[in-house]
C-alpha cells in the first residue's frame, strides 16, 4: 500500500510507460490489431468439433475436470473450463478456441517485444505475421492443445520482464513471477526460461524492491498452480489420469494402493514418472538427431531468409545500439531462454517432438524483428557512403528489407488463402493430417465415439486405445451423462506393449460385476478369456471367461 500511495502522490502507475516509446496508446492499439488478425484467421480454420489423442483429453477434462496426462495441467483446464461456460457451440469447440485465443495473444505479445527493442513499429509486424502463418504453430492453434497456450506464457514473461527493464517499475516483475508461477499449470517447458530471467535481473542490478516483487508474483503464480492441482485432484473425476495410472501401476513400480495418497497421485503426474526415462537418457545420436529436426522444422516452416534474420537477430540484440544502447541484457534474456528450452528437447525422445518447438518459436519471431532491423542499418550506412541524406538512406534500407520480406513471406501466401477459402487448415503433411485432427473427415472422433457408447453398457468398462478413448469419454460422460462408464487404455507408454499385471488384476476382480470391452486382442490375456466382436467399423471386443 505505501508503494501504491506513493506512485499516486508522484502521479506516477507501477506500470509505467517504458522509456524511448513516443506512442504507447497507438502500439497497444496495433497490438490489439495482430491480435484480431491472429483470431480471425485461426477461428475460420478452426477444428470444428471432437478431436482425437490428447485433444479430446483436454475437451473432455474441460468439462469434467479430472487431472490431464503428465504434467496434470490444471491452469489449462480451469481456463478451458471458464471458456465452455460460452453460450454457443459445443465444450469441444469451445476448448480448441482456446488456442485460437492463446495463438492470438502471443502474435500481439511478440509484436510488443519486438516494439521496445527494435523501436521499428512496421518491422517489428514481420515477426507475428511469420509466426502467425507457420505451420506448426498454425496448426496447434486451432485444436484443444497446450502448445499455443504456453507459448502465450512464455511470451507473456518476457514481455513482463523486458517491460521491467525498460521502467525499473516493480509491477512488471510480480506480474511476470504470476504469469511464471501460473504456466507450471499450463506447459513446463515456459519454467526453463527461469534461469535467463535471474540473470536478466542479476545483470540489471535489481534492488530489494525488484527481488520482493518477483518473488511475491512467483509464489502467488505457484500457490494458485498447486491450489489448483490439489482441487482437481480432490474433486476426483474418473476421467481424470489417475484412474487410468492406478490400474497400471505395477508397469510402473507401484501398487494400485499407492495412488490412494494424493501426493502420490500429484507426484506422478507432474513429475512426468510415465516419461521420466525418455528425459536426458538420449544418446549423442538422438542428441543430434533432435538438433537436426530442429533446425530442419524452423528451416521448413520459417524460410531460410527468416531463420537467416533471427540469427542476425541473436547477434544484433548483443551488438546494435538503439537510442545511444546496446540491449546486451535482453539478447541474453531471450538468447538464454531459447537456449534452455532447446538443450531440453535436444535430451527429450519423444515421438511428437515439433510441438514442443512452439514456445521457443516465440523467441524466433522477435529476433526475425531485431535482424530486420539490423539488416536496415547495414543497408542505410551502405548508402551513406555515398553521401545520401540519414532519412533517404533509412527509407531506402526500410524499403529493400521489406521487400526481402514479402519476397521471402510469398510462398505462404497459397497456403493462407486456400485455408481462409475452405475454412481449414490444408498444409498439412501426410504425417500429421489423420491425427488428431482428420481434417478430412473431421467428424470421424464423434462417429466413431458414437458407435462404440452406443454398444456398451451404462456400467461397462472400456479398454480402448489413445486415439479414440476421450472421444468415447465425450460421448458418455460429457454429452450422455453415462458416467458409470470406465474408460482406460489398455497398454499406456511405460508398460512396453504388455497388460500390467495389475491391470489383470483388475480385470479379474471386475468381469462379474461389469461388462468389459477391449479394443484389441492382448496376447496376455488371449489364453485367460474369449474376445467376442462386438464392432466392426472400430473393432471392439467383449470379454468373456473361458
Amino acid at each position: 500500500m505505501k508503494r501504491i500511495n506513493a506512485c499516486m502522490k508522484t502521479n506516477k502507475s507501477i506500470f509505467e510507460k517504458p522509456k524511448g516509446w513516443p506512442s504507447l496508446s497507438s502500439d497497444l492499439a496495433l497490438a490489439g490489431v495482430v491480435f484480431l488478425a491472429g483470431l480471425g484467421l485461426y477461428v475460420r480454420t478452426l477444428a470444428p468439433g471432437l478431436l482425437l489423442g490428447d485433444s479430446g483429453e483436454f475437451q473432455v477434462l474441460s468439462s469434467t475436470l479430472g487431472i490431464g496426462h503428465n504434467t496434470g495441467y490444471p491452469i489449462y483446464l480451469l481456463l478451458g473450463k471458464l471458456l465452455s461456460w460460452l453460450p454457443f457451440q459445443t465444450v469441444a469447440y469451445k476448448v480448441n478456441l482456446l488456442s485460437a485465443l492463446a495463438g492470438a495473444v502471443t502474435l500481439s505479445e511478440v509484436y510488443m517485444i519486438g516494439r521496445l527493442l527494435t523501436g521499428k513499429r512496421l518491422l517489428s509486424l514481420v515477426g507475428p505475421l511469420i509466426l502467425g502463418v507457420n505451420a506448426i504453430f498454425w496448426w496447434q492453434a486451432v485444436i484443444a492443445e497446450v502448445y499455443t497456450p504456453g507459448s502465450a506464457f512464455a511470451g507473456g514473461v518476457l514481455l513482463l520482464v523486458i517491460l521491467w527493464g525498460k521502467t525499473s517499475q516493480p509491477g512488471y516483475l510480480f506480474a511476470a513471477g504470476l504469469v511464471g508461477g501460473l504456466s507450471l499449470g499450463i506447459h513446463t517447458l515456459v519454467a526453463l526460461a527461469a534461469p535467463a530471467v535471474l540473470l536478466y535481473l542479476f545483470l540489471y542490478k535489481a534492488n530489494r524492491k525488484a527481488w520482493t516483487a518477483a518473488l511475491a508474483g512467483g509464489l502467488a503464480g505457484l500457490l494458485i498452480f498447486a491450489v489448483s492441482f490439489f482441487a482437481l485432484d480432490a474433486h476426483n473425476d474418473p476421467t481424470g489420469m489417475p484412474a487410468n495410472f492406478r490400474v497400471h501401476a505395477s508397469a510402473y513400480g507401484l501398487q494400485p494402493e499407492a495412488f490412494d495418497s494424493p501426493l502420490t497421485r500429484i507426484g506422478f503426474i507432474f513429475f512426468s514418472r510415465q516419461w521420466r526415462g525418455q528425459m536426458f537418457s538420449s544418446t549423442s545420436e538422438d542428441v543430434s538427431s533432435n538438433i537436426q529436426t530442429y533446425l530442419d522444422r524452423a528451416v521448413g516452416n520459417f524460410g531460410m531468409f527468416f531463420c537467416f534474420t533471427a540469427l542476425i537477430g541473436g547477434i544484433g540484440l548483443l551488438t546494435r545500439k538503439v537510442e545511444k544502447e546496446i540491449r546486451w541484457r535482453e539478447g541474453l534474456l531471450l538468447l538464454g531462454s531459447w537456449l534452455g528450452m532447446v538443450y531440453f528437447l535436444a535430451n527429450y525422445r519423444v515421438g511428437d517432438l515439433e510441438v514442443f518447438f512452439i514456445p521457443t518459436y516465440v523467441i524466433v519471431a522477435v529476433l526475425m524483428g531485431e535482424g530486420l532491423a539490423s539488416l536496415v542499418d547495414a543497408l542505410a550506412e551502405f548508402f551513406r557512403a555515398f553521401h545520401v541524406n540519414k532519412q533517404v538512406c533509412t527509407a531506402l534500407g526500410s524499403l529493400l528489407v521489406l521487400g526481402l520480406c514479402i519476397w521471402a513471406a510469398w510462398p505462404f501466401r497459397e497456403a493462407v488463402q486456400k485455408s481462409i477459402q475452405q475454412g481449414r487448415i490444408t498444409f498439412l503433411d501426410e504425417s500429421r493430417i489423420y491425427y488428431p485432427y482428420p481434417v478430412m473427415d473431421p467428424d470421424y472422433p464423434y462417429r466413431e465415439a458414437q458407435k462404440i457408447a452406443s454398444k456398451v453398457e451404462d456400467n461397462a468398462i472400456l479398454f480402448i486405445n489413445w486415439d479414440l478413448l476421450y472421444p468415447v469419454c465425450y460421448v458418455a460422460h460429457v454429452e450422455q451423462n453415462r458416467t458409470g462408464i470406465a474408460c482406460y487404455e489398455p497398454m499406456p507408454f511405460g508398460t512396453n506393449g504388455r497388460i500390467a499385471t495389475s491391470a489383470i488384476k483388475f480385470i479379474r476382480q471386475n468381469i462379474d460385476q461389469h461388462p468389459i470391452y477391449f479394443s484389441l486382442i492382448p496376447d496376455d490375456l488371449a489364453g485367460l478369456y474369449k474376445f467376442k466382436q462386438v464392432g466392426f467399423t472400430y473393432p471392439l471386443y467383449k470379454l468373456e471367461r473361458r
